[in-house]
């Protein structure tokens, strides 16, 4: 009969009561196969084999196949697989009695353990047995749960009682490490305390767990038995239970044979042989299990395999050191972050990394430990002593022997003389501290460079805002000085030459023209254009610029004009030489605002010799313009003198100067192929000298003399929103002949010119007015008349310029405020373009 049982996990006492009668009353029943069978039934099946009669046969297997295996063999049929996959179960001891064999079982599945190399699983045998079944390798880890199992089936006793004996089948335990062995027995002493068994039994055990018990045994508060099977050892416990009741006194049968001195001889030669530098035990020394030392031998043996144990385990150890080690070093060497290990105890510098010898210049040869270090990167002793404080105080190591002392900023010096700005971290283990300096100085210079970057676009953008307000502000200021100029003019017309009134109209008309001319000054400077050089009047253009610095200064200080009657011909940017004078003459300015002085402008032709320097700058032979200005200042200290010119260089109080003024001066002059000196004495004042050369030319003549104002008889349409100028400009250009029509309205001259009912020859508008602008106008005029002149005037705008009017087809593009004859030249000019 085949009994598969890989479903059951236990059997009740009662069940395998019956199941026993019902065996051994089945007359045609000769042998049962149990497979598939948990760790309980296999040791319920074991035991209750002990009931089965004579003539029954019990056997296990491992699985249904191998069950099959072996009822074929038993009932011994012919050509097949003699195989067997269980195990018959004999008697190992001559049984007289079946009294001591176990009557009751008791399995609980919470009480098995089941790891991934290790398995344990348990029975509570007569209430007084601890069964246990152990598979696998037995860690450290795994005795608290083995422990902790014991007691488990230790509470399902009644109060007072307690499980007597413990019996383990090592048949499966593969093996076991010292330290675990050592942790189980010690359980075992420390359960014995609580619970005062009488026996610990194992079977089916190996060479070593056996040899290990048999050394533990005089050790050890219970007995030690070793069985050979479980029968054996129920038989043990049984015969321990008749001395407990009959005390009587234990004999020892001896297998083993009488000694003599060739076992002696043996012995010793096997322990004087031991090599311990190489793993394992000589086998030449194995002998029978009958031999009087055979357990001594097994013990060495033992004690070779655990020496071995721990050799690798140090070897290992070694090895892992030495290759962390050997990482560390090699990290800390090759680490992108300049680093210094030393000995926490007397600052002695093990390592230096490359990264620090390459960044400050320092090595292990230079700087064997920290104080010799310190007073190298940190010459001056108060600041190497506040640092060496802090270092010293921040090091502190905590509980677990590391410590983090976060960063220090400090200032090193390096071994060239150099310094940098690095924060120095510093962390402490156990022997060891390392280190780490990070270098930020090109961090601070990219931080110092955005913030100086950041303040000048913010200056910029000031600038910028400022022209934009300066060009509102000059396009309502020239509307107003043509209302005043034109009046001015038409006044002149209209009254005697003889009047008194003439001198004071006079006044007038040079005021506002001033006036206009500081307007376009400022115009200019605000505007940002490329270099436009062309042939101007020097000395017409520094005039023009002082004009604008007379209203900039305070009265206190006088102004000289020096400059001479006769032309001086430059090719230039007319706007770069206004804003070269506007500069100078702003610095000379401030460094007499306070106690007053004179400001000396003078121009004069030079002529250079081949070879000649100026300010260390060979300049070709030739004529120069050269312009002085001269101030009564406090003047310049030598040192200061060098560098006045280099960008962003500044003596002035914050918010009194960028730097850049005379930075922006040399740029100029170098551009217009000049050169600039400054000549200074402390207390008597400074003068700035500049060259540029003179473009000799026949174009440019003495001032115009007074010709004739250009007259005519076509129509003109003039457009501007403000009346006035509509009204002024329609006097002026009447009184020159032309048919004028005027408008403050684009839209209607625009529907008006549509209807094209009247002859139009010229149309002159503003540019900036409601509605339309000038542009947009000459645009949609230029849809119906293709061929009709426009000229666009504007007091200021970003909107136009010459280059743009070009584009739109513009005639002439007029600055306000103008003149009579300026506006009379300008339309007979374009008139007679048209007509070519």
């Amino acid at each position: 009969q085949i009994q598969d049982y890989e479903y059951v996990t236990g059997s009740s006492n009662d069940a395998r009561k019956y199941f026993t009668r019902d065996v051994n009353e089945d007359r045609h029943l000769k042998s049962m196969v149990f497979c598939n069978l948990s760790a309980p039934m296999y040791l319920a099946v074991r035991i209750g084999n002990r009931f089965a009669s004579k003539t029954k046969s019990i056997h296990i297997a491992k699985n249904y196949r191998e069950a099959i295996k072996k009822s074929v063999e038993l009932c011994k049929l012919p050509n097949l697989d003699p195989e067997v996959a269980g195990v018959r179960i004999k008697d190992c001891v001559d049984i007289q009695s079946s009294s001591f064999l176990p009557v009751d079982l008791h399995h609980d599945p919470a009480w098995n353990i089941e790891k991934t190399d290790f398995s344990n699983y348990a029975v509570v045998i007569d209430s007084k047995i601890l069964h246990s079944t152990t598979i696998g390798m037995l860690e450290v880890e795994h005795v608290p749960l083995i422990n902790q199992m014991r007691y488990q089936c230790q509470s399902m006793l009644p109060q007072d009682a307690i499980l007597e004996y413990i019996i383990v089948n090592g048949e499966k335990l593969k093996s076991s490490s010292r330290a675990a062995r050592f942790q189980f027995m010690q359980s075992l002493i420390d359960w014995h305390r609580k619970f005062p068994f009488r026996m610990y039994v194992t079977y089916n055990a190996n060479t070593f767990t056996r040899t290990a018990f048999k050394i533990a045994r005089p050790l050890m508060p219970f007995q030690i038995k070793i069985a050979q099977n479980m029968t054996h050892a129920l038989q043990l416990i049984h015969e321990d239970q008749i001395r407990i009741s009959e005390t009587q006194p234990i004999t020892i049968t001896s297998k083993t044979r009488e000694i003599d001195e060739h076992d002696i001889g043996k012995l010793l030669g096997a322990i004087g042989n031991l090599n311990w530098d190489v793993e394992g035990f000589d086998k030449s020394f194995d002998i029978s299990d009958d031999h009087p030392f055979y357990d001594v031998y097994q013990s060495i043996h033992l004690i070779k395999e655990e020496f071995d144990g721990l050799i690798r385990e140090r070897k290992k150890a070694e090895q892992a050191a030495i290759k962390s080690e050997k990482l560390f070093r090699v990290a800390i060497e090759n680490s992108p972050i300049s680093m210094i290990v030393s000995d926490s105890s007397n600052e002695k510098i093990v390592a230096i990394n490359n990264k620090f010898t390459e960044l400050f210049g320092y090595s292990r040869g230079d700087a064997p430990d920290f104080t010799t270090l310190w007073s190298f990167i940190f010459p001056d002793s108060s600041y190497r002593n506040i640092i060496i404080d802090k270092w010293q105080e921040t090091g502190k190591e905590s509980i677990d022997g590391s410590s983090n002392c976060g960063h220090m900023d400090v200032l090193i010096t390096c071994k060239d003389g150099s310094q940098r700005e690095v924060s120095i971290q510093k962390a402490t283990f156990e022997e060891n501290t390392i280190a780490t300096f990070v270098d930020y100085t090109d961090l601070r210079v990219s931080e110092r460079e955005k913030r100086e970057l950041e303040s000048k676009l913010r200056q910029s953008q000031k600038m910028e805002t400022i022209g934009t307000i300066a060009g509102g502000v000059a396009h309502d200021f020239n509307n107003i000085l043509s209302i005043i100029l034109g009046n001015t003019e038409l006044a002149l017309d209209e009254i005697s030459q003889d009047s008194s009134a003439v001198g004071h109209i006079r006044e007038i008309e040079t005021a506002s023209t001033r006036a206009a001319g500081i307007v376009k000054q400022l115009l200019e400077y605000s505007r940002k254009t490329d270099q436009d050089f062309q042939l101007i009047d020097s000395v017409q253009t520094i005039a023009d610029s002082l004009r604008l610095v007379r209203s900039t200064i305070p009265t206190s200080i006088e102004i000289r004009n020096n400059l001479p009657s006769e032309t001086i011909p430059i090719l230039a940017d007319h706007v770069q030489i206004n804003q070269v004078v506007l500069n100078l003459c702003a610095n000379a300015a401030q460094e007499m605002e306070e106690t007053g002085g004179t400001l000396t402008i003078s121009a004069k032709s030079v002529t250079l010799k081949d070879g000649e320097v100026v300010n260390f700058i060979e300049l070709p032979a030739g004529d120069y313009l050269k312009l002085s200005i001269s101030d009564t200042g406090n003047g310049i200290e030598p040192d200061v003198r060098e560098r006045i010119f280099d960008p962003y260089f500044t003596t002035k109080a914050v918010g009194k100067g960028t730097g850049m003024g005379l930075a922006v001066v040399l740029g100029i002059v170098i551009g217009h192929k000049g050169s600039i000196n400054v000549e200074s004495s402390v207390g008597t004042g400074s003068t700035f000298e500049i060259l540029l050369p003179i473009q000799q030319t026949t174009s440019l003549n003495q001032r115009e003399s007074k010709q004739r104002t250009p007259t005519g008889s076509e129509t003109i349409v003039f457009v501007d929103d403000e009346e006035q100028i509509c009204a002024i400009n329609r006097k002026m250009i009447e009184r020159l002949g032309y048919q004028v029509h005027i408008s403050s309205n684009p839209a209607e001259v625009l529907a008006l010119m549509k209807k094209n009912t009247q002859k139009v020859d010229l149309l002159i508008t503003d540019m900036t007015m409601p509605q339309l602008s000038g542009a947009e106008l000459a645009k949609e005029v230029r849809k119906t008349h293709p061929d009709l002149p426009i000229i666009i005037c504007t007091g200021h705008s970003s909107f136009i310029d010459e280059e743009k009017a070009k584009k739109l087809g513009i005639s002439a593009l007029v600055m306000k405020p103008t003149t009579q004859k300026a506006i009379a030249t300008i339309i007979r000019t374009v008139l007679d373009q048209a007509k070519q």
